[in-house]
């Protein structure tokens, strides 16, 4: 007669493999939580400035005619002007974050003017909150750029 004892617990080998399985899936996560975290309110808001900046830039070559953004950085409210429409939105102001021109007339309009071959009015805006991200339009080409240069 032979006698079979019921099993109880797991093999030392099954914990290690769970354990192995475990840490492969932190290992993929955690990655996605820290880009996550950097992506914090003042960085939404310089990605939506940015995208209607282009936008604008992009209504001016398609239309053949100068457009121009008119931005309150008080209340993140903006105002398209092109050849024959005009638009408004409002930026995502969430989290405490305030926007700064390099006006130095202390009006609380920032106004952009894209031409259809390209130049722009440079404008430097700075969008501030716990990280301070600037969001700059050159002169020349049009190209709008956030923070470090890198487009968005």
């Amino acid at each position: 007669m032979s006698r079979h004892h019921a099993r109880k617990g797991f093999t030392l080998l099954e914990l290690l493999v769970v354990l192995m399985v475990l840490s492969i899936t932190a290992a993929a996560a955690v990655p996605a939580f820290l880009a996550n975290a950097a992506n914090g309110p003042e960085r939404n808001v310089a990605k939506a400035l940015a995208e209607e900046l282009i936008a604008v830039r992009d209504a001016a070559r398609e239309s053949g005619t100068p457009a121009t953004l008119a931005l309150s950085p008080s209340d993140g409210r903006y105002w398209i002007t092109t050849r024959d429409s005009a638009s408004a939105g409002v930026l995502p102001m969430i989290g405490g974050v305030t926007l700064i021109g390099d006006r130095t007339d202390h009006t609380d309009r920032i106004e952009l003017r894209f031409e259809p071959t390209g130049p722009s009015s440079p404008t430097t805006i700075t969008v501030h909150g716990a990280h301070d991200l600037t969001v700059r339009t050159h002169a020349w080409t049009g190209e709008v750029t956030i923070d470090d240069g890198h487009a968005p």
